[in-house]
């Protein structure tokens, strides 16, 4: 385009664009910017006077407080890679933030023998409105698999555990605890329902301090009922931790005038598994609750692995 048709064209957009609230620029065939209106300049930092090239744009805006915001530890391959899509496409959609935390929804069209058109509109409000959704969306799917009562995780979370586990690669098996508080019905035909809630708590507190940092997930499956999932544990680390959780529970005291000791205590059956294939958890689980029940019928309060 020449010089004087450029120029035309630069004073029609500063006129129809020049006050508009719609983000505007013009960049010629040589990635200068010939035309940029004052939302353009005020997001991107630049002066009334200054016409950069593109490349020049970006790198002071990435060294700039304010303006676009650039995430990148390496301007220069930023740039490099950046450029692997300007100009490639007749029209292009993207989304930009800036370093005030506001967001642009922008359009770039290539326009033969002119250059490139940028033309966007501020989406912040309805960026912020999705993050809602999201965060409100990713909140109720916690709260619909957390046991209200325990904070751990309950059947729901057990089915989402379950199909993790059997797509995932166990290099040290999977180990399933299955635990029981010992007499819970007659503690709380003594105690009362709510002392029933308080026990719940506590137990739930001791399998909890009993665990790892990762790779540990407790879960409450019944009324009295809890369930550990340990990902890549061997046996006998699975007996030391369910060891761990029946003694922490013991030291905690907490009265129960009808069993030997006078505590609370729990039976914990254990089982484990080389390796998950679809379905094989709930036979694994079934075998963890076999070793329960010999816990229980061999006197309660300990850990018992099932005897095939």
């Amino acid at each position: 385009m020449k010089a004087d048709q450029m120029q035309s064209l630069v004073d029609n957009m500063a006129l129809l664009f020049g006050s508009s609230g719609v983000v505007v620029a013009l960049f010629d065939c040589q990635d200068k910017l010939v035309y940029a209106n004052r939302a353009f300049r005020e997001l991107t930092n630049l002066a009334e006077d200054e016409y950069l090239y593109w490349p020049d744009l970006i790198r002071r805006n990435y060294q700039s407080p304010e303006g676009l915001h650039i995430e990148t530890e390496d301007v220069e391959a930023w740039l490099d890679s950046a450029y692997d899509r300007r100009w490639k496409l007749p029209y292009r959609e993207f989304e930009l933030d800036l370093k005030d935390g506001r967001w642009i929804q922008l359009a770039e069209t290539m326009i033969p023998e002119t250059g490139l058109l940028a033309i966007g509109i501020e989406i912040t409000s309805s960026k912020t409105a999705v993050s809602k959704l999201r965060r409100d969306y990713v909140q109720a799917m916690v709260t619909a698999e957390t046991d209200p009562l325990t904070g751990l995780g309950n059947r729901r979370a057990l089915e989402r555990l379950t199909s993790l586990l059997e797509n995932a690669v166990h290099q040290s098996g999977v180990s399933i605890l299955i635990i029981d508080i010992d007499q819970f019905k007659e503690f709380n035909d003594q105690y009362g329902h709510l002392a029933g809630d308080d026990c719940l708590r506590q137990v739930a507190k001791a399998i909890q301090s009993g665990l790892r940092e990762s790779g540990d997930y407790a879960l409450r499956i019944g009324g009295d009922e809890f369930l550990v999932v340990l990902h890549d544990t061997p046996m006998q680390v699975a007996l030391n931790i369910a060891e761990r959780i029946r003694l922490r529970l013991v030291e905690s005291a907490l009265p129960h005038e009808d069993m030997p000791d006078g505590v609370v205590t729990v039976s914990v059956g254990v089982a484990r598994a080389e390796r998950l294939e679809a379905g094989s958890i709930n036979a694994l689980i079934k075998k963890a609750d076999q070793a329960l029940y010999e816990a229980k019928q061999a006197g309660r309060n300990q850990v018992l692995v099932r005897s095939d």
